[in-house]
Order: C-alpha cells, then structure tokens, then sequence
C-alpha cells in the first residue's frame, strides 16, 4: 500500500476518517429532523420519490466504499466553508420559519458537502461529491416540477400518433385522445415524470458503480430517459388499444398505475443488460489509496471541528428558537371584527356555502351578507405559526374547497382596498361560486403567495406575525364573469379589506 506524504507530515487513517464522516452526516441530519420527516412524507406519498428509502442505506454504503480515499487535510478552506454554512443557515432559520420545507430539503446535502470540505478538505468532498449529489434525485428539485408539462405534450402526441397509424380513428386536442369508444386524458401523473426521475436515479448510480467516464455516464443518462419515456407512451397506447377492442370494459382503462411501473420495470431491466454488456468494460479502476497511517482518531484540529459544528448547527438553533418564541408570543389570534356594511344585513351562512379546506388554522370566521344585489359570503383563516400540515400556504390547502369542489378558472384582480386573487369553484352539486382572496400578514395585504413567504420568512428578525386567509364568495351563474356578481363582491371586500 503506498502512503502519501505533505510538508506537514503523513495523513491520517481512512478508516478512523469514515467513522468521522458518519459521525458529522449524523449531527446534521439530525439537526434537521424536521426536514427529514417531510422527506418521509415525499417519499411515501409520491411513487416518484419512492426510492428515496434507500438514500441514507446508500449514502452509508457509498462513503463505506470509498473508505480507503477519504482523508483529513493538513490544511482546508475552513473560513469559507464556516461563512457558507452560517449563511445557508440564516436561509434555513428563514425558510423554518416560514415552513418552506421544500427549500430547506434542498440545502441539507449542500451544508453537509460544506462541512466536509471544511473539515476534510477538497480531495474528500471530491470522493463525496457523487453520494451527495445524488440524493437530489430522491428531493424536490424545481427541475422535477418543470417536466410533467413538456413530458405530457410529447406523451399524447407520440402516443396519438402511433394509436393513428395503427388504423384507429384519433383526434388529438392538447393532451386529450378521443376515439370512437371515449377520450383519454393524458394528464401529470400519466405525463412519466416518475418514470423519468426513477430512470435517473438507477442510471446515475449504476454508472458511478461501474467507474464510467463522464461521456459513458452521459450516454447511459441518455438512454436511460428514452427508455422511460418509450414505456410511458407504451402504457398509453396498450391502453387506448385495449379501451378500443373491449369497448371500455378493459381494467387497463380503470387501473393503470400498476401497469405502466410493469412495463418501467422491463426498461430498466434492458438497461442494466446494456450497461453491463457495453458500459462495463469502459470503467477505470478505482484510485490507489491517498491515505495510510495508524488506525487511531483522525488528527482533526479541535478549533476546525468546534468552528464547522457551530456554523452548521448555529441556523437550526436560531430556527427553533424563534419558532418557540413565536409560539409562546401569539397564543391567541385576535378576534375578528365584523364591519357593518349600509344596505346590507348580516344572515345565516348556508350550508351548501363554498368553504375553503384549510387544516391547521388556530381560528376560521365565517358571516354572510344579504342584500338587494344577492348573497355574499366572507371567511377568514388564519395561523400563528408555520408548520407541515397547518400553515397558511400549503399542499393540503385547497381553496376552491373541500371534497367534491372544483376550481374552474383563476385570475389577479385589483380592488379599492387593494390587489386579490379570484377563483371560480363548483360544488358537487353543480353550484357554482365566485371568490375572491387575499392573505394578510402582519397587517400587510398581498395576492401573491411568494409575498407571503418572503414576510412570514422575515418574522425570523420581526417576530410573530399572525398571517390570514381573508376571502369573499357569491353564487353564480355561467363562466362567474357576470357585472352583478363582480359588483358584489367589489363592495363587500372593500369593507372587509379596510376593516379597522
């Protein structure tokens, strides 16, 4: 085995350096724990993410298998690397506060390459570039959430195609196939954004595992996403195909999902055969061993390794602090003042009224107008702190409504009392309802969800804020563009919006 020498002596053992990468890889997780219980979330509720169980098995396996090149440095870019992770830790605290679990996620592998290099040094963070790097094909990357669209188009048109040339009248209009037995939707989840993450997650791992070059790993990428691709249009012509010769009756058109991970699951199949017969012999071997030396600790200087765990761990700290404080600051949202509005008298909110699902809010308020114009209905939620599964802009919420409601258009709109959303939603019963909304946050007033975001993330300094859903609806008729109804809603949310 040989051993490589520096002007400051010999590098420590590999060995004692994996338990040290472990060790630090395991404070920063857990340090973030409520980021990895959103990421359990992600990967049990989207089949997309699903192999993301098997992140931290193959993080552990991978740094194990390039145990003999991890090494500690004699010297490092400890500034920097401590700057870079106070930094990114302000924008956690921020993001925790706010409940962006989405953007924290994705600064979990960032702070942990930082604390590598700033502990270990570049040659280490080069051997854990992969692992790490890798885990962002089990987190929501926004690249992931820019393909269903581009993947849908190219779906419905090769697949209209090809059920085309195979003599079957079809009529394509955007992502819809109509035959002669019924149209087929091919909406996201039949766009094959799963097929294609998955797709690069075996592809990128397989060909780290054969030591490819950078061309070769390329290539398998490449081939890899085509085969994913061809599976999904082949899941939606059999479909179409089957939908056809039984008149509808086929389970393929009612159960799908299995189906189409059957045929994904053939595709990866020819490409590991692929890899393993054309790639595999284009691996280099693995470099010779970069450090040798007794099988003791580490020699990491103390002050490096006090000076790195505090710079990761200073913005979960300040995070959970003022999450704590916020709680213990607002234990109560302040009570709602109803205005009274001339020529309208309060009435009993129906119950067929549109509601917005909104889980988690500490208190919901609801009234209703009545008036020569029509009905009018206000609701306010609102929330003192953010958290998963109660936070005032979130998967969960549903603003058209509960089970059953549907939203049928969106757009800005620009009242007296300043900027709001409108929506229309129908109920399961056919009803139709136009709605207006804005959230307020702090006393401020915004139609815009990043807004939202950005001042609930500046309570960090601020302190609690109480953010609020404020919304007016009234029934209508037709496409909800109606004078009467825009009217109605103009002047009772002006008197709700400069309530005081």
């Amino acid at each position: 085995m040989s051993s490589l020498a520096t002007p400051h002596g010999r590098l420590s053992a590999p060995n004692a350096a994996t338990y040290l990468v472990y060790a630090l890889f395991a404070v920063i997780i857990a340090s973030r724990w409520p980021d990895v219980l959103a990421l359990l979330r992600l990967w049990s509720g989207n089949h997309g993410f699903s192999h993301g169980y098997l992140a931290l098995p193959l993080l552990a396996w991978l740094i194990w298998d390039a145990r003999d090149q991890l090494m500690v440095e004699p010297r490092t870019p400890l500034v920097l690397a401590c700057a870079a992770l106070l930094a990114l830790g302000v924008v956690w605290a921020m993001a925790f506060v706010a409940s962006i679990e989405s953007l924290r996620e994705l600064l979990m592998p960032i702070c942990a390459a930082l604390a590598v290099l700033g502990i270990f040094g570049p040659r280490t963070l080069r051997t854990l570039a992969f692992p790490l790097a890798w885990l962002y094909t089990c987190l929501p990357l926004p690249l992931w959430t820019l393909l269903p669209g581009p993947l849908q188009s190219i779906t419905a048109t090769v697949s209209g195609a090809v059920v085309g040339l195979l003599g079957i009248p079809v009529y394509m209009h955007g992502a819809n196939l109509t035959v002669p037995v019924g149209s087929f939707e091919v909406a996201d989840g039949c766009s094959g954004t799963n097929f294609f993450i998955v797709a690069v997650a075996i592809s990128t791992l397989y060909g780290h595992l054969l030591r490819l070059p950078a061309w070769s790993r390329a290539v398998l990428l490449g081939i890899a996403v085509l085969l994913a691709m061809i599976a999904n249009w082949l899941r939606v012509i059999i479909i179409v195909i089957a939908a056809v010769l039984t008149n509808m009756q086929s389970s393929l058109v009612h159960d799908h999902y299995r189906f189409g991970w059957m045929l994904f699951a053939g595709t990866i199949v020819i490409l590991l055969l692929v890899a393993q017969r054309w790639f595999a012999p284009l691996g280099v071997p693995m470099p010779q061993t970069l450090a040798v030396g007794p099988r003791g600790a580490p020699r990491v200087p103390a002050g490096r390794l006090a000076a790195v765990l505090g710079a990761a761990l200073a913005g979960p700290a300040w995070g959970y602090g003022a999450l704590s404080a916020q709680v213990h600051s607002l234990p109560t949202v302040p009570a709602w003042h109803w205005p009274t509005i001339e020529g309208w008298q309060p009435t009993a909110v129906p119950a067929t009224a549109w509601r917005p699902n909104m889980p988690g809010a500490a208190q919901e308020s609801r009234a209703a107008y009545d008036g020569p114009a029509g009905l009018v209905v206000v609701h306010t939620s609102a929330y003192t702190t953010q958290r998963a599964g109660a936070k005032l802009i979130g998967y969960d919420n549903v603003l058209a409504g509960g089970p059953g409601w549907n939203e049928m258009a969106g757009a800005t709109v620009i009242m007296q009392s300043g900027p709001a959303q409108e929506i229309a939603a129908q109920s399961p019963d056919g009803e139709r309802w136009r709605v207006r909304y804005w959230y307020e946050i702090g006393g401020r007033r915004t139609a815009k969800a990043l807004d939202v975001k950005r001042w609930q993330a500046a309570t960090l300094w601020r302190g609690a804020a109480v953010s609020r859903l404020v919304a007016v609806a009234t029934p209508c008729t037709g496409t909800c563009d109606d004078v009467l109804s825009a009217a109605r809603l103009e002047q009772i949310g002006v008197a709700v919006g400069t309530r005081r």
